[in-house]
């Protein structure tokens, strides 16, 4: 029997789409499967139903560990983002047993046969994947001639061990990092006073939200400086010179992983077939990127941005990913969600409360959900009830 090697990462929160992933492979392809795992913070009780899959079919489940020193080594994600999307990228050294892997996104349904992107001839290169479905932007933001998304990727680790990629991976991340820092650090050098400092500080705040002018009030902060406390020409300059470049960093690294990939391997990656990739997330949208073909044509379908558990999701395949979804241990969940489908076809209001939504028909409370969050800052449902049942 043929065997392939595949690689997931997440943290305890998409543990069960992950798992739903890794099933809907499981019944796509002929071949054994190893898994491997990188742990992002999973819960010992999904730790045991991700390993249970190996006693079901064909295949194996291995969580790798990833060291404390270098998770500390990644710049800040995205609340909605976790720290486990930077570990594909030294799969090479953590799963020294493989010389190819296929990495996946947990947001992603394999409904195609895996062994045909494993066996995929990379005629040199490094790696294979998609190009992105909004490439366009990210070309003009990061100028290169061509961006993929790293959501599904086919890797040489032999090529990866040769050339030191993870190497470059690294000098990349901490030169993005250094960058972004070097600003903040030249301004309390030079800069003392508490009130300026506090001044400054909710400045930096607002410019890395994003907000508009922020940046330029940073400029009209440091002529402030400059006039008060005579920071002098040389001063001044190193300052506007590390304000340049701490603000076309912040929009650096939109995506994390998915750029430092792009930057450092943007001559070492072979173009796959879009049905590899087929991101979704909507009719129209998935229309304009060219993600339209038959479904014979998807192998693998990658719910970007709106996932498919999620209410506001309007991907064609939301219930594709439902009636996988329903195959897991979590499949009253699923039953939940065709309910709501039910109770919104026929008469359905919403209300919103501080940290409740509910649905109601005919005045009832049919449907209730509970979300807490975190100290990161995530949102989690933490109750459901339908009818007034706790699912």
């Amino acid at each position: 029997m043929s065997e392939v090697n595949v690689c997931f990462a997440s943290d305890d929160r998409y543990s069960k789409y992950m798992y739903t992933a890794m099933l809907s492979l499981l019944l796509n392809t002929k071949a054994f499967v190893h898994f491997f795992i990188f742990d992002g913070g999973i819960r010992e009780e999904n730790r045991k139903i991700l390993a249970g899959l190996a006693g079901k079919y064909q295949c194996s489940v291995e969580i790798v560990e990833f060291p404390e020193k270098l998770r500390n080594m990644f710049p800040d994600t995205e609340k909605h983002l976790s720290a486990a999307i930077y570990y594909r990228l030294y799969a090479a050294t953590f799963i020294p047993s493989a010389e190819r892997l296929i990495y996946i996104d947990c947001d992603t349904l394999v409904v195609g046969d895996i062994e045909k992107l494993y066996n995929t001839d990379l005629k040199g290169m490094c790696i294979a994947a998609v190009p992105d479905g909004n490439a366009k932007k990210h070309i003009e933001r990061l100028k290169l001639e061509r961006y993929i998304n790293s959501g599904v990727l086919l890797m040489d680790l032999k090529a990866f061990r040769e050339q030191h990629i993870e190497d470059e991976f690294t000098a990349y991340i901490r030169d993005y990092s250094a960058k972004i820092n070097a600003f903040p650090k030249l301004v309390r050098k030079y800069i003392t006073d508490p009130e300026r400092l506090a001044e400054f500080a909710a400045l930096e705040a607002r410019a890395e939200s994003h907000e508009d002018g922020a940046l330029k009030k940073i400029g009209n902060f440091i002529s402030a400086c400059d006039n008060k406390s005579g920071l002098g020409d040389a001063k001044v300059k190193e300052l506007t010179e590390g304000l340049l470049e701490y603000s076309d960093g912040l929009d650096h690294l939109d995506f994390p992983d998915q750029d430092v990939i792009n930057c450092v391997l943007k001559d070492r990656t072979l173009y796959l077939d879009k049905s590899w990739n087929v991101q979704t997330i909507g009719r129209h949208r998935s229309y304009i990127a060219g993600f339209d073909k038959p479904e014979s044509e998807k192998n693998i379908i990658h719910y970007i941005v709106r996932k498919p558990w999620r209410y506001h999701c309007h991907s064609p395949y939301q219930g594709l990913w439902f009636s996988y979804f329903a195959k897991t241990p979590w499949k009253l969940q699923a039953l939940y969600w065709y309910v709501i489908r039910l109770i919104k076809f026929f008469y359905y209001r919403r209300d919103v409360g501080a940290d409740e939504l509910w649905y109601r028909i005919l005045g009832v409370d049919a449907i209730k959900c509970r979300t807490e969050k975190d100290a990161d800052g995530h949102e989690h449902v933490v109750e459901r009830r339908l009818f007034g049942i706790r699912l």
